[in-house]
């Protein structure tokens, strides 16, 4: 059901349409110097930053993020944030994600890739895709 409601919800607006904004999204986990990246299954704390490149305000009004890989699981839901990033601007949402497994097999290794979307409006109120995709995972130092 709650699968079903944010299937709606990016329906909803790729059929507003897609945005035409130029945008840079990068996403980072957020981890204390020197330690390692933790293991892919369990909790990880995401900075997803946005770069407007256009000339016109871009009004992020959600943000839904899944670990990205075969068999894997989050429990994060689509997350509310109404920020809006001004031309030429970055602005940075933290997120947590809870990984889990679908699978018998354990997995091993880092979270290297997650599958995003950005939602919101534009100026003129219409709902839009802002970016969406799969974004391979960086470092950052808590202290950024």
């Amino acid at each position: 059901m709650h699968r079903a409601a944010i299937a709606l919800l990016i329906l909803a607006a790729c059929a507003s349409g897609r945005s035409g904004h130029r945008t840079s999204t990068w996403v980072n986990e957020v981890l204390p110097d020197g330690m390692p990246h933790p293991a892919v299954i369990g909790p990880h704390y995401l900075r997803i930053h946005l770069q407007n490149l256009s000339h016109e305000p871009i009004l992020v009004q959600s943000i839904h993020v899944e670990a990205a890989g075969q068999d894997l699981d989050s429990d994060q839901d689509t997350v509310p944030f109404n920020q809006t990033v001004e031309p030429g601007q970055t602005a940075s949402f933290d997120m947590y994600l809870t990984v889990s497994t679908r699978a018998a097999a354990a997995h091993s290794g880092i979270l290297s890739e997650v599958t995003l979307t950005i939602g919101g409006k534009t100026s003129e109120g219409s709902d839009i895709i802002i970016d969406s995709g799969r974004y391979f995972i960086g470092r950052e130092s808590s202290r950024s």
